[in-house]
């Protein structure tokens, strides 16, 4: 009678210890099949079906769990306002400084971009640089490419 008062106890240990825990899984580790532990569970009132196994948010600042299912093994946000926030991030324009949601692989892809250009001395105009509408685009060209440059060869001209 002991063997079996023991092996009741630790099928239910167990079961508290984490409910995430199989059947199977609390079987193996207890030495008894997988139906005997469903026995134990349902005639001391705990479930049979553990919990579901979670993961987290992949947002770095979401606190929540997603249940690990078929359907969203590949899932990795808990809502689509933590997808785009996960998947975006704010640049201030370069020439006015107001805030322009990119996509982060997009900037990502403009800064290697821009490292690739400086190690081959190319022209950089256009790379590695975000601007909130084409009006601040062409303002900030005009100024340092262009006739508002002092280094400009018809700034002289222009500008007087």
């Amino acid at each position: 009678m002991p063997v079996k008062t023991g092996v009741r106890n630790q099928v239910i240990a167990l079961r508290q210890e984490d409910a995430c825990y199989t059947t199977q899984e609390i079987g193996d580790k207890v030495g008894v099949s997988r139906q005997r532990v469903c026995q134990i569970l349902n005639r001391y009132g705990f479930t049979v079906k553990g919990e579901q196994k979670t993961k987290s948010c992949a947002f770095e600042f979401c606190d929540e769990r997603i249940p690990m299912t078929f359907s969203t093994k590949k899932t990795n946000y808990c809502s689509d306002s933590c997808q785009y926030a996960g998947i975006n991030m704010a640049i201030p324009c370069n020439y006015c400084d107001e805030p322009v949601v990119v996509s982060i692989k997009v900037y990502n892809r403009k800064i290697s971009n821009l490292y690739n250009r400086e190690l081959n001395n190319k022209e950089m105009r256009y790379t590695g640089v975000v601007y909130c509408n084409r009006q601040c685009m062409g303002s900030y060209m005009g100024l340092n490419y262009g006739w508002g440059n002092p280094g400009h060869p018809n700034y002289e001209r222009h500008n007087h």
